[in-house]
């Protein structure tokens, strides 16, 4: 958590600036990681973290009713869906051809000039 770094005015402006996509305005100035990248990593570390609670609860109701709650099994079903479709919605785009964000993501390098680079002109 200490390398994502605190959320700041620049994070405020990327996570809302999404007129600037359609204007094509280059981002505001970040970090090592985005605003973005901040939000993903609280919300999967938060439903982690509910997943593991209510995990807890299960294998403890299992041996005294008293850790048995109505709501637990609710609770992580809806932590399971949120993870599921997060990960799903984050492979989906590298999945399209062309696969450049696929390798990308396999691989770990990032072109600075690729293709889906952003320019001076815009989006390649």
């Amino acid at each position: 958590m200490r390398e994502m770094g605190p959320f700041d005015s620049g994070d405020a402006r990327w996570l809302f600036g999404w007129s600037r996509f359609r204007r094509r305005e280059p981002a505001p100035p970040q970090g090592r990681f985005n605003a973005g990248q901040k939000l993903n990593s609280a919300l999967v570390g938060a439903l982690m973290v509910v997943m593991f609670v209510t995990g807890v609860l299960f294998w403890l109701g299992k041996r005294d009713i008293r850790y048995r709650f109505a709501g637990t099994v609710i609770v992580h079903d809806w932590a399971t869906c949120l993870l599921v479709a997060r990960v799903v919605a984050h492979l989906l785009p590298g999945a399209r051809p062309p696969l450049h964000a696929l390798r990308r993501m396999v691989v770990g390098d990032v072109d600075r000039d690729g293709p889906g680079a952003i320019t001076r002109s815009g989006w390649r």
